[in-house]
């Protein structure tokens, strides 16, 4: 994926799940599952995971875009250029995922 992504939502009513699709740079849509969306210095983050039907176990790719709004209010997706950043956000996620499953597993 690179820089400045237009999305659209679907949505799936029998599996209740968020899809977004995001365009690639040779223009086919590829399908990714909303996670979360992260919150630093004033900026969002969404956070998505590649839906992938071929996939052989059940950790999936992440990637982490900023979110931005045009000029008419629409959002859009920018891939981040900081690695520093990026593995900041990411760590955040995970750290995010495993307290998730700490408190799955008081239940």
């Amino acid at each position: 994926m690179t820089s400045n992504h237009e999305h659209e939502h679907a949505y799936q009513e029998e599996q209740d799940e968020s899809i977004v699709v995001l365009t690639d740079e040779e223009g086919n849509d590829v399908e990714f599952q909303y996670i979360t969306t992260l919150e630093r210095d004033g900026d969002e983050y969404i956070v998505l995971m590649l839906l992938d039907d071929e996939a052989e176990d059940d950790e999936g790719e992440v990637v982490i875009l900023k979110i931005q709004t045009d000029d008419d209010g629409e959002d859009f997706y920018v891939s981040i250029e900081d690695d520093e950043l990026y593995d900041s956000l990411f760590e955040e996620f995970v750290e995010l995922v495993e307290n998730e499953d700490d408190e799955d597993e008081d239940y």
